[in-house]
């Protein structure tokens, strides 16, 4: 939102002062640094903080949890019949039918 004041001289504007309410809150701006924070300490392999994932003190802690991802599945059975037709340049999406 933005507010305009206008100063006169008789009937002539001398002067206009626009005054403009940030975008962005104070915090807003610490929500964004917080996140920007977290995201440079979260590991881009395994999506734990770094502190706990590259210490050492940690090795052998760790569960493997595995889960199936079903339209990655399914793109990965047409990836590999598209490979067996030896087709280049195919770009494989999912969606939900």
């Amino acid at each position: 939102m933005s507010e305009t004041v206008y100063e006169y001289e008789g009937d002539r504007v001398v002067r206009s002062v626009t005054t403009t309410e940030p975008e962005w809150t104070d915090a807003d701006r610490g929500l964004v640094l917080a996140l920007l924070a977290e995201q440079r300490d979260t590991c881009p392999m395994c999506g734990h903080p770094m502190s706990q994932c590259r210490d050492e003190k940690t090795a052998g802690g760790w569960t493997v949890i595995e889960e199936v991802c079903q339209p990655s599945r399914v793109a990965q059975a047409v990836a590999h019949n598209v490979a067996e037709s030896k087709k280049r340049g195919v770009a494989l999406l999912t969606k939900r039918s």
